[in-house]
């Protein structure tokens, strides 16, 4: 409780001209302690407050993680508006924070000159996943997923799960959630965390996983995915590609 009391005093101190006449003082060190105690979401309304002339500045002293989770709150005006402003390396050093799906979204709200940028400081791999992504129709379940996603086989171990789990989790939009697929990739089943952590180590995934999954192809209409999660109240569901 006097953690959430913490934010909401910081966030009544914090208005645009506070901020302003820290970064005149050179308080930035302050400053930049004082929003290390927000969230992405905080962040973002705060910049919408602020005059353009601070983005650099104020964005410039936050720590990468939280700058990130930020950047993706924004609107797509501010979005816009920073990465006018980011050098090359900052504006990379952003989409390796940002998860593919939220890269995605904010490139369809993009002019062709930034999108242009994007995916010029977009690593080869993730330039050629958003490029698929970009070909989905936003009204589609292809247009929802994302391909960050924690894939496990069936033959590994309880105990290898929880190895590879904790060795990409970092990366992964969500792991509650793990999808077992076989050689070919092809989906076999689904087993969720609090199965693994209730599940012998020595057991193996396809022991405990679902079989009976509950899944959306790509071009599955994103009304139908609504009424799925009003239905199941499931945290996600797999997508996957028709067969040819």
């Amino acid at each position: 409780m006097q953690e959430i009391q913490d934010i909401k005093e910081v966030l009544q101190i914090l208005d645009a001209q506070k901020i302003e006449e820290m970064v005149q003082k050179q308080q930035l060190a302050a400053l930049k302690d004082e929003l290390s105690r927000l969230e992405g979401a905080d962040i973002a309304e705060i910049f919408h407050a602020l005059p353009k002339e601070l983005y650099a500045k104020v964005y410039r002293i936050l720590p990468k993680e939280l700058a990130a989770q930020a950047f993706a709150e924004m609107d797509a005006d501010l979005q816009e508006s920073l990465i006018g402003i980011f050098t090359d390396r900052e504006l990379q050093s952003v989409l390796a924070e940002l998860y593919l799906d939220d890269t995605v979204d904010m490139m369809e709200e993009m002019p062709a000159s930034v999108v242009k940028r994007i995916l010029s400081n977009s690593t080869p791999e993730n330039r050629h996943t958003i490029n698929e992504l970009l070909r989905y129709d936003s009204d589609s379940a292809g247009g929802l997923m994302t391909t960050e996603y924690m894939r496990l086989n069936g033959e590994m171990t309880v105990e290898q799960a929880f190895a590879t789990i904790r060795r990409l989790a970092y990366d992964k939009e969500s792991v509650y959630n793990c999808y077992v697929t076989d050689g070919n990739r092809h989906l076999i089943g689904v087993v969720d965390v609090k199965t693994l952590l209730l599940t012998p180590y020595s057991k193996t995934i396809a022991e405990c996983m679902n079989e009976d999954v509950i899944y959306f192809f790509t071009d599955t209409e994103k009304s139908e995915v609504g009424r799925a999660f009003q239905k199941y109240y499931f945290m996600a569901f797999p997508v996957v590609y028709k067969e040819k």
